[in-house]
């Protein structure tokens, strides 16, 4: 009877020092798992910190057309390019806005048919602003750079805001076309031009590489979505809100 005692005794005192040395092992991968979540925030915070001072800020990579797109402008204006683009205003006007864009892109049309008309309106016909249009297709808008080519192509004949505002005004039609060469030289037909010349140009993708070296500008400049525009090198993405950007524009002035 003692014995059993005894080994009944035994073995608690065993299960309690198991219980005991299980606790302290949870303790201590409890603290080891702080210790790395630490370090690791210490990393990441230390690399954050060293781009900001690089002004290259490490954003998450957007889709393109993203509603949540940054819409305040950076605090140090960067060089931009006009390239040999098309613009309308003044061309000797202090402030200037270069818009990376891209004809497919919804948020694009809405900017051209919403904010477009009334900075037009309040300062591109008055002389206050110079507005360039740059290219900006996406990836992800396979027809885009096809809308950009008769953009540059109706260029050569005089009519590129006029092909400009008709690829807006008619995206959600010839971005269904099976036939874009047609589709885009019915447009020209319309606008008045020689189709001959047009249709041959835009075959041909004489613009291609105009297109393209405006999208490896944009990229250079941080541009991730459209539309993206500079106001004197400022950057605003995901513009949808006129007065956020008249406000921007008055500061600049």
């Amino acid at each position: 009877m003692s014995c059993a005692i005894f080994i009944n005794l035994f073995q608690y005192m065993e299960s309690k020092k198991e219980k005991k040395d299980n606790s302290w092992r949870t303790i201590g991968l409890i603290l080891i798992g702080l210790l790395v979540g630490y370090i690791s925030g210490r990393f990441e915070l230390t690399t954050i910190t060293f781009n900001n001072d690089n002004k290259t800020v490490r954003n998450p990579v957007k889709t393109m057309d993203d509603k949540s797109a940054v819409t305040t402008p950076s605090k140090k204006p960067i060089a931009i390019s006009e390239d040999d683009d098309p613009y309308l205003g003044d061309e000797n006007t202090i402030v200037t806005i270069i818009d990376f864009s891209d004809y497919q892109c919804p948020f694009c049309n809405k900017f051209y048919s919403n904010i477009l008309p009334q900075l037009k309106t309040d300062y591109i016909d008055t002389g206050k602003v110079k507005y360039v249009f740059r290219d900006f297709p996406l990836n992800i808008h396979p027809k885009a750079k096809y809308a950009h080519y008769s953009a540059d192509c109706a260029l050569e004949q005089g009519k590129y805001w006029e092909m400009h505002n008709k690829l807006f005004e008619s995206q959600s039609d010839w971005e269904k076309s099976d036939d874009l060469t047609k589709t885009f030289t019915d447009y020209a037909s319309e606008l008045g031009m020689n189709t001959s010349n047009f249709q041959e140009c835009l075959a041909s993708e004489k613009y291609k590489d105009e297109v393209k070296k405006d999208i490896e500008d944009g990229i250079s400049y941080g541009v991730k979505g459209t539309p993206t525009l500079f106001i004197n090198g400022k950057p605003i993405r995901g513009v949808s809100n006129y007065e956020y950007l008249k406000q921007t524009i008055e500061k600049a002035l």
